[in-house]
């Protein structure tokens, strides 16, 4: 009986670092956005293979706007390579720099069985390094949307 329970014990603990190290296509999403206090504002970015979606929510005007575009293969890509589960779990931030007017940049990732997401703001700098192609990555675009669409932001 002691055996059974470390072989199944050995198969669940093998197959969930399995899943971490390479999410399904179909089942991988990653969101990310900035929050910031007063009136500045959100940008979210929500990204699956096939489909992201960018939205500016401005809560002292009515300029909000959302854009929906297919992803690219070569963007979606180059986030799952810049994706490493593994180091993106062992980090838990939690900051709230936009509860006293400053900012804070959130990136969640979810697929089948994993939700993990951290909040970090410029003082977090050093504890998201291990991360740090994956969140460039994420800036590098929400940033493409703002200039897309003509609008200033963060």
């Amino acid at each position: 009986m002691k055996n059974a329970c470390i072989i199944v014990l050995s198969v669940m603990f093998f197959g969930l670092l399995s899943y971490l190290e390479e999410p399904s296509d179909n089942n991988l999403t990653i969101i990310s956005g900035t929050q910031c206090g007063w009136c500045a504002g959100t940008a979210s970015l929500i990204i699956t293979k096939t489909t992201t979606i960018y939205s500016r929510n401005f809560p002292c005007s009515d300029d909000d706007y959302t854009i929906t575009q297919p992803t690219k293969s070569s963007v979606w890509n180059e986030l799952k390579d810049k994706l490493d589960l593994k180091k993106f779990s062992k980090i838990n931030l939690n900051s709230c720099n936009y509860c006293a007017d400053g900012c804070d940049t959130h990136i969640r990732v979810v697929t089948r069985g994993y939700n993990h997401q951290i909040r970090y703001g410029y003082s977090d700098s050093n504890a998201i390094n291990p991360i740090r192609p994956l969140t460039e990555m994420l800036d590098s675009i929400r940033k493409s949307y703002r200039i897309e669409s003509s609008q200033p932001g963060f």
